[in-house]
């Protein structure tokens, strides 16, 4: 990971051997961009990490692999994670690495699937405990 301030280095930076080139002024005048033009999203988003209690919602990262292998080649609908822990699927990982976003609930749990899920903290702990991920 490496840090740029203009973008003439970031090609530089991935050919030096970086994955990530980060450019804090260019983020910031997205997010400043942003404000202006849909500033309701951006404070929901800004909620999702800035706030640490249990009513605001969380983001968490779920590799199928750290599930119990009874959950394997499920599917999202047979999971039923909505119903049984309150968290709502938001994003799925492929194999390839493609991500999906608002997945099929059709979609198989198999080795090297991520799940994104969103929940207010009691939800994720529901998730965490169904998994054994604690």
């Amino acid at each position: 990971m490496s840090r740029a301030s203009e973008e003439t280095s970031q090609q530089k930076l991935f050919l030096a051997g970086a994955d990530h080139v980060i450019m804090p002024d260019k983020i910031g005048g997205d997010h400043m961009a942003a404000l202006l033009t849909v500033p309701d999203l951006v404070n929901f988003i800004d909620t999702l990490s800035m706030f640490d209690d249990a009513e605001n919602p969380n983001l968490e990262e779920v590799a199928i692999e750290q599930l119990p292998i009874s959950y394997h080649h499920k599917s999202l609908a047979e999971l039923d994670l909505r119903n049984s822990t309150g968290c709502t699927v938001i994003g799925y990982r492929d194999t390839a690495g493609t991500q999906i976003i608002n997945p099929d609930s059709g979609l198989k749990m198999i080795p090297g699937v991520k799940l994104i899920v969103l929940g207010n903290q009691a939800s994720i702990q529901k998730l965490n405990a169904l998994f054994a991920l604690v």
